[in-house]
């Protein structure tokens, strides 16, 4: 039988909840103890249990479970009790989300009262000019350890066969030891079906790419090109479009963002370039994991093994006919 809203949830004998830590459209975070593993956890609960609710909290879970990775946040048990479903994970504690930590340092020297610049493709008129941050040598370096770990944690997840198609700012967090880690995997879909059909448009529209705004096949490219917004926005202290819902489309196709160098100065050419390919409207054209670590690292570095506690290679051999007529199966 469903529960209400309104019903409480205690905790049970095993979990006390101390207080919510967030929550979104459809499950509310809880810091809670776990009385059975003898330390504080992270407990996520449905709001209300209705079936396709019930579906995605399964579906959630079951994405990370099996995976091992420093920068993937760890997924404990999957639980009911009372008619409340909810799972427990690693809690992550005292974190800034990517941009706060990032922009942490920001240094934006004022404008002079007649500081302009001549807009050549706005008919000669003549605009303030934007002020621009300055980012040193230490800076550039702390950025590109974080982009660095994005890029082993999100290389990881495409590498199980998972594409996570909400990467942004609030989830992705950097602790306070400089660990990056990658949270809510609300939306995660399996990259063999994303490849092969359509899927419903979800996300965030700020940071999807444009073929998940026009729910087109994804593949592992549409999450650099998330992942791109951000480190455009980290950069520059805005997004590439920052203009309505209902425009962002049509730029992200037709239009290229305004180069970095127009509002911060001091950004290594490399790191620039590196941005403004994971923009490309094309999904071919952008970069993967192995350029991202290698601007990141600055030297050649491959991908960080993927450890897997059970991977879907051990639990199914010589059977692609089978798991393809399940696949079609699912997607019907």
């Amino acid at each position: 039988m469903a529960t209400s809203p309104e019903d409480h949830f205690d905790g049970g004998a095993r979990f006390s909840l101390e207080r919510p830590l967030g929550e979104g459209a459809y499950g509310i975070v809880y810091r809670a103890f776990d009385h059975q593993r003898g330390h504080p956890v992270a407990l996520k609960m449905l709001r209300l249990p209705t079936p396709d609710a019930i579906y995605r909290i399964k579906r959630e879970f079951r994405s990370l479970s099996d995976l091992s990775h420093p920068n993937l946040v760890s997924l404990y048990d999957l639980l009911a009790s009372g008619g409340h479903w909810f799972f427990t994970m690693e809690l992550i504690d005292d974190a800034r989300d990517f941009l706060k930590f990032c922009r942490r340092d920001v240094v934006t020297p004022p404008l002079a009262a007649d500081d302009t610049i001549s807009m050549a493709r706005h008919d000669q008129h003549t605009a303030r000019r934007e002020p621009q941050e300055m980012w040193n040598e230490e800076r550039v370096s702390s950025l590109r350890q974080i982009l660095g770990q994005l890029a082993e944690g999100l290389s990881a997840l495409h590498r199980a066969g998972k594409l996570h198609r909400d990467i942004k700012p609030s989830n992705v967090v950097v602790t306070t030891d400089s660990r990056v880690v990658l949270l809510d995997f609300g939306l995660v879909t399996d990259l063999d079906f994303s490849k092969s059909g359509s899927a419903v448009v979800a996300g965030t529209p700020a940071y999807m790419s444009p073929e998940q705004c026009e729910s087109l096949p994804l593949k592992e490219a549409s999450d650099w090109y998330s992942a791109g917004v951000m480190l455009y926005q980290v950069l520059t202290g805005r997004l590439p479009f920052d203009v309505g819902w209902h425009e962002i489309l049509h730029r992200k196709v037709t239009a290229s963002p305004r180069p970095i160098r127009d509002y911060a100065t001091g950004v290594p050419r490399d790191l620039e370039d590196l941005c403004l390919r994971l923009l490309h409207p094309d999904a071919a054209q952008r970069p993967g994991a192995a350029e991202v670590l290698k601007v990141a690292r600055d030297w050649t570095a491959k991908v960080v093994p993927l450890d897997v506690t059970r991977s879907r290679e051990a639990l199914f051999v010589g059977r692609k006919e089978q798991l393809d007529r399940l696949r079609k199966a699912f997607q019907t």
